[in-house]
């Protein structure tokens, strides 16, 4: 006698009880054993159901029109395209900014001068010394600002509570670093490490733009002078170089010249000392390393760690007089930006003549 067919009504009051189990993690043995029935059984009523769940779907599709939904992302080949495309602009900044090639129209010599740390919001910070010189570098013809980096405070983090303790307010610091840059529209600005907490680099990309200023970097840029007649000089300034050495404050700057790129300047800020080297190289060109203090007059994180001051300027002017006839007169720094500024009138007068 054939074996009577199991209703749709047997098979639902069993998935009724079964259900409940699946979804509390019970396996078809487990459930089938509290249940009280036989695992074969559970398992013949499970694919009834699922055949009968399926002819149930197949004939609500015949009848209904169900239209798909649009996909809110773009399609792969469209976001495929464009990843490539942002790949190959990042690439293209990226070979750029390796080192930029800067031409220089005149034949006579020009002074690029290094500009320490400012840190303008600090009430440390000694902006009458910041007027003078921007003021300065701004009036004369040929001398160009170049930041190394910290251009204000910027606390972030636990470092905020520090804010307590000045009275320039972190919009007014904006305000004077805007004041300070019109002063003297700098050739290139670096971001330290300061300038990039606090998504400061918006900022601060905004102020050197109003300023004129293309070049804005963060951590350093590496630049290469373009002079008529063939001469080029190439200049890597960072907000620090890495390696540090308690005997020598120059350290990074020799280690690049070393292992690193091969410049015939590399300039630095950050620890607020001052210091100035030149070696020949055997290549047959200068290696200068310049180090700027800036313009905080005081520093309680010296005073805590007991750092003596090392410093002779905020800014350092290096004067690049291509037509030198001795490679070791290419470059000459200068510790006032007044004698700097008449000495290059004086240079670039001559040069004219």
């Amino acid at each position: 006698m054939p074996t009577p067919k199991i209703t749709s009504e047997q098979v639902a009051d069993v998935m009724r009880r079964y259900l409940p189990l699946k979804q509390a993690g019970r396996s078809v043995l487990a459930a089938a054993k509290e249940m009280g029935i036989d695992r074969s059984t559970l398992q013949s009523r499970i694919k009834q159901y699922e055949a009968e769940g399926g002819l149930v779907q197949r004939a609500q599709e015949a009848e209904l029109d169900i239209p798909a939904p649009p996909s809110a992302d773009e399609p792969i080949q469209e976001l495929l395209a464009r990843r490539k495309l942002q790949y190959a602009r990042s690439t293209a900044s990226e070979e750029f900014h390796k080192l930029i090639p800067i031409k220089v129209k005149t034949a006579g010599p020009v002074a690029i001068c290094a500009v320490g740390d400012p840190h303008v919001d600090d009430d440390k910070c000694d902006l009458g010394a910041i007027e003078r010189d921007m003021t300065v570098i701004g009036k004369t013809e040929g001398m160009y600002a170049l930041h190394v980096g910290d251009i204000t405070n910027n606390w972030v983090g636990r470092l905020g509570r520090l804010y307590a303790h000045q009275t320039t307010k972190a919009s007014d610091g904006i305000r004077i670093a805007e004041w300070m840059f019109d002063l003297a529209p700098p050739l290139a600005v670096v971001g330290g490490n300061h300038d990039l907490w606090n998504e400061g680099m918006s900022w601060l990309q905004f102020c050197v733009r109003q300023a004129g200023t293309k070049l804005l970097q963060e951590h350093g840029v590496r630049v290469e002078l373009k002079f008529p007649g063939g001469k080029s000089l190439r200049i890597h300034t960072r907000h620090d170089f890495p390696g540090h050495s308690q005997f020598n404050s120059l350290h990074g700057l020799r280690k690049e010249h070393l292992f690193g790129l091969r410049d015939h300047v590399n300039i630095a800020g950050h620890k607020h000392i001052d210091a100035y080297a030149v070696i020949p190289s055997p290549d047959g060109y200068m290696q200068h390393m310049l180090r700027v203090s800036g313009y905080k007059g005081h520093d309680d994180y010296a005073k805590a760690l007991n750092l003596q001051p090392m410093k002779m300027a905020p800014t350092c002017a290096l004067i690049i007089d291509p037509n030198a006839k001795n490679e070791a007169e290419v470059v000459k720094p200068f510790w006032d930006m007044s004698e700097a500024a008449d000495f290059l009138t004086f240079k670039r007068k001559r040069a004219r003549l």
